[in-house]
């Protein structure tokens, strides 16, 4: 008989994510942000093939990709470094990204639109003119983003009312979201926290106070 046992240590910090950006620059250049940790394995190479990979599509070449690496004023959360996870999980958001921006700039022809020629798509200038207001093409409207993620908070402050124990790790904008509607002395914007960061509120089931930030 055989038995053999594998264990990897993702409840180190919560549940296993890893999330990376990628921009279009006006030199038709392509931009990759993430926080990959590095400590020799090679995360530069590994974000530049797991980019290039997918981009090339695009006639982007390697000596087209720029990196902005672990600068968290800048890059998004990547998560640990641990046996093979890097190169699984924020390797494949890093392609993920790049498939999202390829997908944006193709044409129904199959070529692909240059930066100027998307940053002068009607539908993206008519979003940037109402401030991020109304819903970007397939997206929704923040009045339904807040509407949307208001509901969720009334129905889990009103299981917490009744004796449950819940706690929420949420983005920024949902906080921004839920303070803007339930403490609406300051704009959406006034509510903008810091990375890993919040604010300490009091709810008596009805009505928020929000007592200091974290």
């Amino acid at each position: 008989m055989g038995f053999a046992l594998g264990i990897y240590g993702f409840w180190l910090d919560g549940k296993d994510s890893s999330f990376a950006n990628i921009q279009l620059n006006p030199d038709g250049t392509v931009t990759v942000f993430n926080s990959w940790e590095d400590h020799g394995q090679g995360a530069d190479i590994g974000t530049l093939t797991m980019a290039h990979e997918t981009l090339r599509e695009a006639g982007i070449t390697p000596e087209m990709i720029k990196l902005v690496m672990n600068d968290t004023a800048l890059t998004p959360a990547s998560g640990p470094a641990g046996g093979s996870r890097s190169n699984v999980v924020t390797g494949n958001a890093t392609r993920v990204a790049a498939e999202m921006l390829v997908n944006a700039m193709r044409k129904p022809d199959g070529t692909f639109r240059t930066y100027e020629e998307m940053k002068d798509d009607p539908a993206y200038r008519a979003w940037l003119d109402t401030a991020g207001t109304a819903p970007p093409p397939g997206g929704e409207s923040r009045e339904a983003q807040r509407e949307r993620t208001v509901r969720a908070f009334l129905d889990l402050a009103a299981r917490r009312w009744s004796g449950d124990a819940i706690a929420l790790v949420v983005h920024g904008g949902t906080i921004m979201c839920l303070l803007e509607a339930l403490e609406p002395s300051h704009n959406f914007y006034r509510w903008q926290c810091s990375n890993g960061g919040g604010f300490r509120c009091g709810w008596d089931g009805a009505a928020l106070t929000v007592e200091g930030a974290l």
